[in-house]
Protein backbone atom coordinates (compact mmCIF):
# COMPACT_ATOMS: atom_id res chain seq x y z
CA UNK A 1 0.00 0.00 0.00
CA UNK A 2 2.56 2.20 1.01
CA UNK A 3 4.65 1.89 -2.35
CA UNK A 4 1.07 2.90 -4.21
CA UNK A 5 0.78 5.85 -2.29
CA UNK A 6 4.26 6.79 -3.31
CA UNK A 7 3.54 6.31 -6.82
CA UNK A 8 0.79 8.84 -5.92
CA UNK A 9 2.41 10.92 -3.92
CA UNK A 10 5.57 11.30 -6.77
CA UNK A 11 2.94 12.51 -9.40
CA UNK A 12 1.19 15.00 -7.24
CA UNK A 13 2.36 16.15 -3.20
CA UNK A 14 4.10 19.29 -2.59
CA UNK A 15 4.70 17.85 1.08
CA UNK A 16 6.36 14.30 0.14
CA UNK A 17 8.62 16.33 -2.18
CA UNK A 18 9.19 18.38 0.63
CA UNK A 19 10.19 16.07 2.75
CA UNK A 20 11.99 14.33 0.23
CA UNK A 21 15.58 16.02 0.67
CA UNK A 22 15.66 14.88 4.33
CA UNK A 23 15.52 10.94 3.16
CA UNK A 24 18.24 8.72 2.15
CA UNK A 25 18.71 8.84 -1.78
CA UNK A 26 18.60 4.49 -1.39
CA UNK A 27 14.70 5.44 -0.40
CA UNK A 28 14.29 6.96 -4.31
CA UNK A 29 16.50 4.10 -6.13
CA UNK A 30 14.61 1.67 -3.94
CA UNK A 31 11.70 3.05 -4.95
CA UNK A 32 12.46 3.62 -8.71
CA UNK A 33 13.17 0.10 -9.14
CA UNK A 34 10.22 -1.14 -7.28
CA UNK A 35 8.47 0.70 -10.06
CA UNK A 36 10.80 -0.94 -12.58
CA UNK A 37 9.85 -4.36 -11.47
CA UNK A 38 6.09 -4.10 -11.39
CA UNK A 39 6.17 -2.49 -14.63
CA UNK A 40 8.21 -4.98 -16.25
CA UNK A 41 6.31 -7.65 -14.83
CA UNK A 42 3.24 -6.29 -16.78
CA UNK A 43 4.54 -5.76 -20.14
CA UNK A 44 6.27 -8.88 -20.02
CA UNK A 45 2.85 -10.82 -18.95
CA UNK A 46 0.85 -8.46 -21.65
CA UNK A 47 3.29 -9.51 -24.68
CA UNK A 48 3.49 -13.23 -23.59
CA UNK A 49 -0.23 -13.33 -23.94
CA UNK A 50 -0.44 -11.74 -27.05
CA UNK A 51 2.44 -12.89 -28.79
CA UNK A 52 3.16 -16.99 -27.18
CA UNK A 53 -0.20 -17.98 -28.45
CA UNK A 54 0.26 -16.51 -31.96
CA UNK A 55 3.63 -18.24 -32.01
CA UNK A 56 3.05 -21.87 -30.73
CA UNK A 57 1.33 -23.05 -33.79
CA UNK A 58 4.51 -21.88 -35.82
CA UNK A 59 6.58 -23.23 -33.68
CA UNK A 60 5.00 -26.66 -34.04
CA UNK A 61 5.13 -26.69 -37.53
CA UNK A 62 8.90 -24.94 -38.16
CA UNK A 63 10.27 -28.61 -38.25
CA UNK A 64 7.90 -29.89 -40.97
CA UNK A 65 8.09 -26.71 -43.19
CA UNK A 66 11.91 -26.67 -42.71
CA UNK A 67 11.88 -30.66 -44.14
CA UNK A 68 9.38 -29.57 -46.72
CA UNK A 69 11.65 -26.80 -48.13
CA UNK A 70 14.81 -28.21 -48.48
CA UNK A 71 15.29 -29.61 -51.58
CA UNK A 72 15.24 -33.47 -51.81
CA UNK A 73 18.34 -33.64 -54.45
CA UNK A 74 20.22 -30.58 -52.72
CA UNK A 75 23.86 -31.89 -51.40
CA UNK A 76 25.77 -29.09 -50.48
CA UNK A 77 29.74 -30.04 -49.57
CA UNK A 78 32.39 -27.77 -47.61
CA UNK A 79 36.01 -29.33 -48.03
CA UNK A 80 38.77 -27.98 -47.16
CA UNK A 81 37.36 -24.34 -47.00
CA UNK A 82 35.35 -24.48 -50.53
CA UNK A 83 31.97 -24.95 -51.30
CA UNK A 84 30.18 -27.39 -54.38
CA UNK A 85 27.34 -29.09 -55.07
CA UNK A 86 25.63 -31.71 -57.25
CA UNK A 87 23.24 -29.91 -58.88
CA UNK A 88 23.32 -27.91 -61.97
CA UNK A 89 24.29 -24.09 -61.15
CA UNK A 90 23.58 -21.37 -60.40
CA UNK A 91 21.24 -23.07 -58.23
CA UNK A 92 17.88 -20.68 -56.86
CA UNK A 93 16.11 -21.88 -53.67
CA UNK A 94 13.04 -19.26 -53.61
CA UNK A 95 11.84 -17.41 -50.51
CA UNK A 96 9.72 -19.67 -48.50
CA UNK A 97 5.99 -18.79 -49.08
CA UNK A 98 4.55 -16.30 -46.63
CA UNK A 99 7.60 -15.39 -45.64
CA UNK A 100 9.37 -12.98 -48.33
CA UNK A 101 9.92 -9.79 -47.43
CA UNK A 102 6.85 -8.29 -49.52
CA UNK A 103 4.92 -10.70 -47.01
CA UNK A 104 6.51 -9.46 -43.82
CA UNK A 105 6.39 -5.89 -44.77
CA UNK A 106 2.91 -6.36 -45.14
CA UNK A 107 2.54 -8.44 -42.15
CA UNK A 108 4.36 -6.49 -39.47
CA UNK A 109 3.99 -2.84 -41.31
CA UNK A 110 7.10 -2.17 -41.76
CA UNK A 111 8.68 0.91 -43.28
CA UNK A 112 10.53 0.76 -47.00
CA UNK A 113 14.25 1.04 -45.52
CA UNK A 114 13.46 -1.32 -42.66
CA UNK A 115 13.51 -4.45 -45.32
CA UNK A 116 14.41 -5.13 -49.01
CA UNK A 117 11.49 -5.78 -50.98
CA UNK A 118 12.92 -6.82 -54.15
CA UNK A 119 14.38 -10.03 -52.83
CA UNK A 120 13.33 -13.15 -54.32
CA UNK A 121 15.61 -15.88 -53.34
CA UNK A 122 16.57 -16.80 -49.94
CA UNK A 123 19.50 -18.81 -51.15
CA UNK A 124 21.53 -18.76 -54.57
CA UNK A 125 24.76 -20.96 -54.96
CA UNK A 126 27.03 -19.87 -57.77
CA UNK A 127 30.50 -21.96 -57.09
CA UNK A 128 31.58 -21.05 -60.71
CA UNK A 129 31.49 -17.37 -61.02
CA UNK A 130 33.49 -14.57 -59.41
CA UNK A 131 31.67 -11.88 -57.27
CA UNK A 132 30.27 -9.02 -58.53
CA UNK A 133 27.86 -6.44 -57.07
CA UNK A 134 26.18 -6.73 -60.58
CA UNK A 135 25.55 -9.95 -60.37
CA UNK A 136 24.96 -10.34 -56.44
CA UNK A 137 21.81 -7.78 -57.04
CA UNK A 138 20.80 -9.40 -60.48
CA UNK A 139 20.01 -13.11 -58.62
CA UNK A 140 18.10 -10.92 -55.93
CA UNK A 141 18.86 -12.97 -53.44
CA UNK A 142 19.30 -12.75 -49.28
CA UNK A 143 22.62 -15.09 -49.42
CA UNK A 144 25.10 -15.84 -52.44
CA UNK A 145 27.12 -19.23 -51.98
CA UNK A 146 30.21 -19.25 -53.96
CA UNK A 147 33.06 -21.25 -54.33
CA UNK A 148 35.17 -19.98 -50.87
CA UNK A 149 32.84 -16.97 -49.95
CA UNK A 150 29.35 -16.56 -49.06
CA UNK A 151 27.97 -12.62 -49.34
CA UNK A 152 24.83 -11.90 -47.94
CA UNK A 153 22.95 -8.53 -46.93
CA UNK A 154 23.73 -7.40 -42.82
CA UNK A 155 21.47 -5.95 -40.84
CA UNK A 156 21.92 -2.52 -41.25
CA UNK A 157 21.36 -3.40 -45.33
CA UNK A 158 25.02 -3.30 -46.42
CA UNK A 159 26.72 -6.34 -48.30
CA UNK A 160 28.71 -8.43 -46.68
CA UNK A 161 31.35 -11.37 -47.68
CA UNK A 162 32.31 -14.25 -45.45
CA UNK A 163 35.10 -16.94 -46.28
CA UNK A 164 34.76 -20.17 -46.16
CA UNK A 165 37.69 -20.79 -44.97
CA UNK A 166 37.44 -22.06 -41.17
CA UNK A 167 34.38 -23.64 -41.51
CA UNK A 168 34.54 -27.39 -40.40
CA UNK A 169 34.31 -29.96 -43.87
CA UNK A 170 30.57 -31.17 -43.40
CA UNK A 171 28.01 -32.35 -45.88
CA UNK A 172 24.55 -30.60 -45.98
CA UNK A 173 21.56 -32.69 -47.57
CA UNK A 174 17.85 -33.65 -46.26
CA UNK A 175 19.04 -36.29 -44.16
CA UNK A 176 21.07 -33.96 -41.97
CA UNK A 177 18.43 -30.80 -41.61
CA UNK A 178 16.08 -33.39 -40.40
CA UNK A 179 18.71 -35.04 -37.88
CA UNK A 180 19.04 -31.14 -36.62
CA UNK A 181 15.20 -30.65 -36.86
CA UNK A 182 14.90 -33.23 -34.70
CA UNK A 183 17.81 -32.16 -31.93
CA UNK A 184 16.52 -28.69 -31.71
CA UNK A 185 12.69 -30.06 -31.70
CA UNK A 186 12.67 -30.84 -27.69
CA UNK A 187 14.07 -27.08 -27.10
CA UNK A 188 11.08 -25.45 -28.56
CA UNK A 189 8.87 -25.80 -25.76
CA UNK A 190 11.27 -23.23 -23.34
CA UNK A 191 10.57 -20.44 -25.94
CA UNK A 192 7.26 -19.22 -24.51
CA UNK A 193 9.15 -19.07 -21.36
CA UNK A 194 12.42 -17.56 -23.05
CA UNK A 195 10.23 -14.64 -24.53
CA UNK A 196 8.30 -13.98 -21.00
CA UNK A 197 11.67 -13.34 -19.54
CA UNK A 198 13.08 -11.63 -22.73
CA UNK A 199 10.61 -9.31 -22.31
CA UNK A 200 10.96 -8.62 -18.92
CA UNK A 201 14.84 -8.12 -19.33
CA UNK A 202 14.12 -5.11 -22.04
CA UNK A 203 11.88 -4.13 -19.95
CA UNK A 204 14.23 -3.39 -17.17
CA UNK A 205 16.89 -1.92 -19.18
CA UNK A 206 14.63 0.45 -20.90
CA UNK A 207 13.73 1.75 -17.88
CA UNK A 208 17.29 1.35 -16.04
CA UNK A 209 18.12 3.90 -19.10
CA UNK A 210 15.61 5.94 -17.68
CA UNK A 211 18.62 6.50 -14.85
CA UNK A 212 21.09 6.87 -17.25
CA UNK A 213 18.75 10.34 -19.37
CA UNK A 214 18.13 11.56 -15.79
CA UNK A 215 22.04 12.41 -15.52
CA UNK A 216 21.21 15.25 -17.84
CA UNK A 217 17.60 15.50 -16.52
CA UNK A 218 18.96 16.71 -13.24
CA UNK A 219 20.43 19.59 -14.37
CA UNK A 220 17.31 21.52 -15.58
CA UNK A 221 15.68 20.10 -11.98
CA UNK A 222 18.47 21.59 -10.41
CA UNK A 223 17.73 24.81 -12.69
CA UNK A 224 14.42 24.95 -11.30
CA UNK A 225 15.57 24.83 -7.87
CA UNK A 226 18.00 27.25 -7.99
CA UNK A 227 15.16 29.64 -9.55
CA UNK A 228 13.27 28.95 -6.47
CA UNK A 229 15.79 29.16 -3.78
CA UNK A 230 15.31 25.86 -2.76
CA UNK A 231 18.38 24.46 -0.89
CA UNK A 232 20.03 21.49 -2.04
CA UNK A 233 22.74 20.60 -5.03
CA UNK A 234 22.76 17.92 -8.32
CA UNK A 235 22.32 14.88 -6.01
CA UNK A 236 18.77 16.28 -4.74
CA UNK A 237 17.76 17.39 -8.16
CA UNK A 238 18.86 13.85 -9.25
CA UNK A 239 16.70 12.41 -6.26
CA UNK A 240 13.83 14.71 -7.16
CA UNK A 241 13.82 13.66 -10.76
CA UNK A 242 13.53 9.36 -9.89
CA UNK A 243 9.86 10.57 -8.56
CA UNK A 244 9.52 13.22 -11.21
CA UNK A 245 9.56 11.03 -13.67
CA UNK A 246 6.77 8.40 -12.45
CA UNK A 247 4.06 10.26 -14.52
CA UNK A 248 5.88 10.27 -18.15
CA UNK A 249 7.15 6.53 -17.64
CA UNK A 250 3.07 5.55 -16.62
CA UNK A 251 2.20 7.52 -19.83
CA UNK A 252 4.92 6.14 -22.09
CA UNK A 253 4.01 2.88 -20.80
CA UNK A 254 0.72 3.32 -22.07
CA UNK A 255 0.79 5.02 -24.74
CA UNK A 256 3.41 2.37 -26.25
CA UNK A 257 0.76 -0.10 -25.74
CA UNK A 258 -2.45 1.65 -26.97
CA UNK A 259 -0.79 4.06 -29.38
CA UNK A 260 2.80 2.97 -30.40
CA UNK A 261 3.41 5.56 -33.38
CA UNK A 262 2.86 8.20 -30.93
CA UNK A 263 5.72 10.30 -31.15
CA UNK A 264 6.13 14.39 -29.24
CA UNK A 265 9.88 15.66 -29.48
CA UNK A 266 10.81 15.93 -25.69
CA UNK A 267 7.50 14.68 -24.40
CA UNK A 268 9.21 12.79 -21.70
CA UNK A 269 11.31 15.84 -20.52
CA UNK A 270 8.62 18.27 -20.54
CA UNK A 271 5.79 16.16 -18.75
CA UNK A 272 8.85 15.77 -15.78
CA UNK A 273 9.67 19.42 -15.58
CA UNK A 274 5.76 19.99 -15.21
CA UNK A 275 5.73 17.35 -12.52
CA UNK A 276 8.32 19.02 -10.68
CA UNK A 277 7.65 22.89 -11.33
CA UNK A 278 4.11 21.30 -9.71
CA UNK A 279 5.27 20.08 -7.14
CA UNK A 280 8.10 22.65 -6.37
CA UNK A 281 6.31 25.55 -6.95
CA UNK A 282 3.96 25.44 -3.47
CA UNK A 283 7.08 24.38 -1.39
CA UNK A 284 8.52 27.35 0.55
CA UNK A 285 12.48 27.83 0.62
CA UNK A 286 13.09 27.57 4.04
CA UNK A 287 11.14 24.14 4.35
CA UNK A 288 12.95 22.62 1.84
CA UNK A 289 16.11 22.52 4.45
CA UNK A 290 16.53 18.52 5.95
CA UNK A 291 15.74 18.08 9.28
CA UNK A 292 19.02 18.50 10.53
CA UNK A 293 19.67 21.67 9.07
CA UNK A 294 16.14 23.35 9.71
CA UNK A 295 17.12 23.00 13.58
CA UNK A 296 20.51 24.17 12.68
CA UNK A 297 19.49 27.26 11.09
CA UNK A 298 16.94 27.77 14.49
Amino acid sequence: MSFLQNIGKSIYSPEFYKELLGRPFSFSLKYFYSLAVVLAVALAVIFSFKIIPAAQPFLQSIGPQVLNYYPDELVITIKNGQASTNVKEPYFLKMPEGLTPKDLKYKYNLEETELRTDLENLLVIDTAAPFTLEGFHNYKTAVLLMKDNAAYYSDNGEIRIQPIKGIPDTTINKPTVAKLVGKIAPFLVFIGPLIAIGAFLIAMIALSFKLVYLLFGAFLIWGLMKIRKISGGYREAYQIGIHAMTLPILLNVIIFLLVPDFRVPFFFTIVMLMVAVVNLRLVEPESTLPPQESAAAQ
